[in-house]
């Protein structure tokens, strides 16, 4: 009898031990160090709550089975820990039937980011074209780093070359047709406008209808892509035989946000990433297993869930930390960088232009319409720019970093560019439905502001002509 109750004393003792150990050792910030490679250093706030719970539970009972002497307290404390067993059980059971009961009764949500819904109050396609955008899955691209390509939607389609529908003039094609190629970001690309309503469409049928001629305009506009990527782009067309008469890159606030986030000059997006990724290998076999049970928890743990939405609940009421590299420079950094900035950007407009005369094409390289650059920015449109991805860094130190960065390209002017940052002054109608992207309206002017540029500089005069 004697036997069996020090059997049990010793067993609760190194299960106290165990509880204890595990309480102090698994912590968020050992977890963090040891998975630094997948945590990059850090964890998440809910994962942070959801072990402290853990480690505080298990210290809890640790303790109280070490203090407890007498078979009665060893009995009580191992009731504690079955208690508090069937309690999580019990609420993670509460929570699911809660989120099952929320999430039928709860309306479907909108595919309409909300940070720009107002601009498609009343339009009945919105809708679906959001669905559409939801699906899209950019591709690796070997040059880029990514593409959209290979996508047949009714409101959305991408080609196996990574070019959008273009509404192009009726009739087949001709050898005689002026054939213009758009390179851009996201606003080329014609983010929340449809095929026919992109500035690319504009842009053929603005052309098209001023009897000057037969164009055939092709959309190569991505989301994300800065001028350096489009150039590669370009530079990959040309290798595989295409010959365009004309070359139009727009660009602007891409360049910007990507070196105002990296503060640095030079590196493509998503290199850095790449970069930490190919310097870390793969995952070891224990990291494969934090991950595996890391997307079990995240997927299928209610109690998780609900720790992760209020989390985000409090990070929302507070000051976000910034991600922007470049909202921690001095202001003698920002300005020097701002110079480095449109220096860079003014190298590629030269060498875009260089690459126009060995392929006998001509070149024009825009400064896209700029909600900051513009000095008559209706209500809408400054009530909701706030919303915009830039919003996750000093907006007001970033657009200011927009405006010097355009001020410094414009004051060099190299041959070739032209400015379209303030083209859209003096309307009384919104067309910008964030800091860069427009609406039908807005793609609609500023296709004929392109179309303008093209006929001032006496480029839709060329004719078709090859290259050995």
């Amino acid at each position: 009898m004697c036997r069996n109750v020090g059997s049990r004393a010793v067993g609760c003792q190194v299960l106290a031990s165990l509880l204890l150990l595990t309480g102090i050792a698994l912590n968020p910030w050992l977890l963090a160090w040891v998975f630094k490679p997948l945590s990059g250093g850090r964890l998440s706030p809910a994962a942070a709550c959801f072990v402290l719970f853990f480690d505080i539970v298990c210290i809890a009972l640790g303790l109280g089975l070490l203090r407890s002497k007498s078979p009665a307290q060893r009995r009580r404390a191992i009731y504690a820990l079955v208690m508090v067993t069937a309690m999580v059980i019990f609420v993670e059971g509460c929570l699911q039937v809660a989120f099952l009961v929320v999430e039928s009764i709860r309306p479907q949500e909108s595919s309409i980011p909300a940070r720009v819904a107002w601009a498609y109050s009343g339009k009945d396609w919105a809708e679906d074209l959001w669905t559409e955008y939801r699906r899209l899955r950019p591709e690796y691209d070997p040059v880029t780093g990514w593409a959209y390509k290979n996508f047949h939607g009714r409101y959305i389609t991408i080609d196996e070359r990574g070019a959008r529908q273009t509404c192009q003039p009726e009739g087949p094609a001709s050898d005689r047709d002026c054939q213009i190629f758009i390179f851009g970001g996201s606003a080329v690309f014609g983010w929340g406008n449809r095929n026919e309503q992109t500035i690319s469409s504009w842009l053929s049928m603005v052309l098209n209808e001023r009897g000057i001629g037969a164009f055939r305009v092709t959309n190569f506009g991505q989301p994300g892509y800065t001028l350096a990527q489009e150039l590669f782009r370009l530079v990959c067309l040309l290798r595989e035989g295409a010959r365009p008469d004309i070359v139009v890159f727009m660009d602007g606030y891409n360049d910007c946000i990507h070196h105002y986030s990296l503060g640095s000059v030079g590196e493509l997006p998503n290199v850095a990433q790449i970069r930490d990724r190919l310097a870390r290998g793969d995952p070891s076999p224990a990291e494969h297993l934090v991950l595996g049970m890391q997307g079990i928890v995240q997927e299928h743990c209610r109690t998780y869930q609900l720790i992760n939405r209020l989390s985000r609940q409090g990070d929302k009421s507070g000051d976000s930390k910034s991600r922007a590299v470049g909202d921690g420079f001095t202001e003698a950094e920002l300005a020097s960088f701002v110079q480095q900035v449109g220096e860079d950007y003014c190298r590629l407009v030269e060498l875009a232009v260089r690459l126009g005369e060995i392929y006998q094409f001509e070149c024009l390289c825009l400064w896209q319409p700029m909600l900051v650059l513009d000095k008559t920015p209706t209500a809408d449109e400054i009530s909701h720019s706030g919303d915009s991805p830039a919003a996750q860094m000093n907006r007001p130190r970033f657009n200011g970093f927009c405006k010097d960065v355009h001020a410094c390209v414009v004051e060099r002017s190299p041959d070739g560019f032209f400015d379209l940052g303030s083209a859209l002054e003096g309307r009384t109608e919104s067309l910008f439905v964030d800091l860069c992207h427009l609406t039908d309206e807005g793609n609609r002017r500023t296709a004929e502001r392109i179309a303008d540029v093209l006929q001032q500089t006496g480029s839709l005069s060329v004719s078709r002509r090859a290259v050995p």
